[in-house]
């Protein structure tokens, strides 16, 4: 029999964070592997989906600091991944940022950001 076993801890350096960590044991072939690569892609798609349905339309826009939560409260991915979303939907430009800043990478969190016209909210 085989099994794949998520965990989900709480950040160690701070009991009182919100921040947790997700990591999987599995003792079967390398299906299960397979199997659980491709949930990750699925909840990073998903993710990108909730993005941009959360994000405001332009004129009006959110700060990046209220965003990202409400991605990572509904699928299983790490902020690293919402920011790199987020950055790559900036350059294919279904994202504004209208604060970044030259040479930065991923959106900080007091930047604001809206949708453009027209998007690709499925």
């Amino acid at each position: 029999m085989t099994w794949l076993r998520f965990r989900i801890t709480r950040a160690a350096n701070n009991p009182t964070s919100n921040m947790f960590s997700l990591s999987a044991t599995w003792n079967g072939s390398s299906t299960k592997q397979q199997a659980f690569t491709a949930f990750q892609h699925a909840q990073r798609a998903a993710a990108e989906q909730t993005l941009l349905k959360l994000t405001p339309e332009e004129p009006k826009a959110i700060r990046y600091e209220k965003l990202w939560p409400l991605v990572l409260a509904r699928h299983v991915i790490r902020r690293t991944d919402v920011n790199a979303i987020a950055a790559q939907l900036r350059k294919d430009r279904h994202l504004l940022f209208p604060d970044w800043e030259k040479g930065k990478r991923v959106p900080q969190p007091d930047y604001r950001v809206q949708r453009a016209k027209p998007s690709r909210v499925r």
